[in-house]
C-alpha cells in the first residue's frame, strides 16, 4: 500500500512538472506573437501557429493522465484539490497558446496596413504585463505562494485600463480608412492580449481553492484566417482607392 502511494505522489510531481512545461511553452508563444506584431513578422507568426501543436499535445497528455489518476487512485483531501487545480490550470495554459495563435493570425491579416504608433505602444505595454503575469502565476504554482497568486487580479488592472482606452484611440483615426483597418486588427490584438492575462489571473485564483483550509470554461477557439473578412475587405478597399 505504501509503495502504491509513493508511486502516486511521484506521478503527481511529474504531472506538475509537465504543467510547468506547458506554461513555459505557452508563455514563449505569447512572447513571440507579441514580438511579431510591431514589424509584421510573418515568419515568426507561422512559427507561433506551428508551435501551438506542442502546447496542445502537452495539454491533452496532462489531461489524460489526470483523469487516469482520478479513475485508479480515487484521490482525496489535498491530493484531490491539487489534481483538480492542475486540471483547471492545464486548461487555461492551453487557452494562452490559442490566444497567441490568434494574435499571430491577426498580425498576418493586417500585413501591409499602416500602423498607429500609439496603439502599438499600448499593445506592447499590455503584452509585457501579460507576460509578467504568466511568469508570476507559474511561480505561485511552483512555490505554493498564495499571497503571490492573490496579487494577480491587481496586476491585471493596468491591462484592463489600457483595454478600455483602446477603442477611443482606434476611432480617433476613423477618417483614415487604411489606418482604421490596421486599428481594427489592433482591437483584436488587445482582446487576445487582455484575454491571456485574464486567463492567468483565473488560473492563479485556483490556489486558494487548492490550499488546505481554504468552472472551467472550454479552450479558446483559434481564429481561422477566413474569420477576419472585414479587416481583409477594408484593406482591399483602401488599396483600390490608393490606385
Amino acid at each position: 500500500m505504501v509503495e502504491i502511494r509513493q508511486r502516486f505522489h511521484e506521478e503527481l510531481r511529474t504531472l506538475e512538472g509537465e504543467v510547468q512545461q506547458t506554461g513555459a511553452q505557452a508563455r514563449l508563444l505569447l512572447d513571440k506573437a507579441l514580438g511579431a506584431l510591431p514589424g509584421g513578422d510573418l515568419e515568426r507568426c507561422e512559427t507561433v501557429i506551428k508551435g501551438d501543436d506542442e502546447v496542445d499535445a502537452l495539454y491533452l497528455e496532462v489531461e489524460r493522465r489526470i483523469l487516469h489518476l482520478f479513475a485508479l487512485q480515487t484521490p482525496v483531501a489535498s491530493d484531490l484539490r491539487l489534481l483538480t487545480a492542475l486540471l483547471h490550470i492545464n486548461l487555461h495554459l492551453e487557452r494562452i497558446g490559442d490566444q497567441a495563435v490568434n494574435l499571430a493570425k491577426i498580425t498576418m491579416a493586417a500585413d501591409g496596413l499602416p500602423q498607429n504608433p500609439t496603439v502599438l505602444h499600448d499593445l506592447a505595454e499590455m503584452g509585457a504585463v501579460a507576460l509578467r503575469m504568466v511568469g508570476a502565476a507559474m511561480e505561485a504554482l511552483a512555490g505554493r505562494d498564495l499571497a503571490l497568486a492573490r496579487q494577480l487580479p491587481e496586476l491585471d488592472d493596468p491591462i484592463d485600463a489600457l483595454n478600455r482606452g483602446m477603442l477611443a484611440k482606434v476611432l480617433a483615426v476613423s477618417d483614415d480608412k487604411a489606418m482604421l483597418s490596421g486599428g481594427s486588427g489592433c482591437m483584436w490584438c488587445r482582446v487576445n492580449s487582455s484575454g491571456s492575462a485574464t486567463t492567468r489571473s483565473t488560473s492563479a485564483s485556483r490556489w486558494p481553492f487548492w490550499s488546505p483550509g481554504s468552472s472551467a470554461s472550454s479552450p479558446t477557439p483559434r481564429i481561422p484566417r477566413s474569420n477576419t473578412p472585414k479587416l481583409v475587405e477594408l484593406r482591399a478597399v483602401t488599396q483600390a482607392e490608393q490606385h
